[in-house]
């Protein structure tokens, strides 16, 4: 098991080192938006986390879903979150036959 835990407004690079993988299990964000704000989490740029949010009238704005688990490869990644956030892993050794 391998947890990363990236600090509010944060910019965290983890490696996974060669010849291993990490397969993402789950995310969690700590923290309840506001009624115009969401809170959100990146991996290599790309959306793992996003608010349901409501605008200024209480209309539903935005939410995202991504499909878990997935898989990390060997190499640097980088997390961002502007909350405390955390990928929950399991890293796997690759091994041939």
């Amino acid at each position: 098991m391998r947890n990363i835990t990236c600090e509010s407004n944060q910019t965290l690079d983890f490696e996974i080192d060669e010849g291993h993988i990490l397969k993402v299990l789950n995310v969690s964000h700590e923290g309840a938006p506001v009624s115009t704000f969401a809170y959100h989490t990146l991996l290599n740029n790309e959306h793992i986390y996003y608010t349901r949010y409501y605008d200024g009238s209480g209309a539903n704005v935005s939410q995202l879903d991504v499909n878990f688990p997935f898989y990390l490869a060997e190499g640097i990644h980088t997390l961002y979150a502007n909350g405390i956030s955390t990928i929950y892993c399991l890293e796997f050794k690759l091994t041939t036959p």
